[in-house]
């Protein structure tokens, strides 16, 4: 793996990279992001990985079910954060689509600052 590809997924994963980090990556494109998120999805089975406790995550999630790609969204109700106030969930016919409405949905105007180009 390149350090460019190790620090793509370190910043889908982490949501932050330093400064020089920052200068070594430039500009992000959509489809290095996508890559990023594949592989670690491919190793994971989703992306990112549902974080386990009490609380409830707030954000999209990827999964497979049945070999259909699919995103989860979820929101905590605001009295209780262990209780889920609203979900929605959409099939996608592909994985590339369904990261595409992740990377929509949740990074409209990039990571940590960066800007994700078409």
């Amino acid at each position: 793996m390149s350090e460019r590809s190790e620090l793509i997924r370190k910043l889908v994963l982490n949501l932050h990279v330093n400064v020089i980090e920052r200068q070594i990556l430039g500009i992000l494109h959509e489809e290095e992001v996508t890559e990023a998120i594949r592989a670690i999805l491919d190793e994971q089975g989703a992306f990112p990985r549902r974080r386990y406790g009490p609380s409830v995550y707030e954000g999209a999630v990827i999964t497979t079910d049945n070999g259909q790609p699919e995103v989860t969204w979820e929101r905590p109700s605001p009295l209780n954060p262990t209780v889920v106030a609203d979900q929605r969930r959409q099939t996608f016919a592909n994985m590339d689509a369904a990261i595409r409405a992740y990377i929509d949905s949740e990074w409209p105007r990039g990571i940590d600052g960066i800007v994700i180009h078409r």
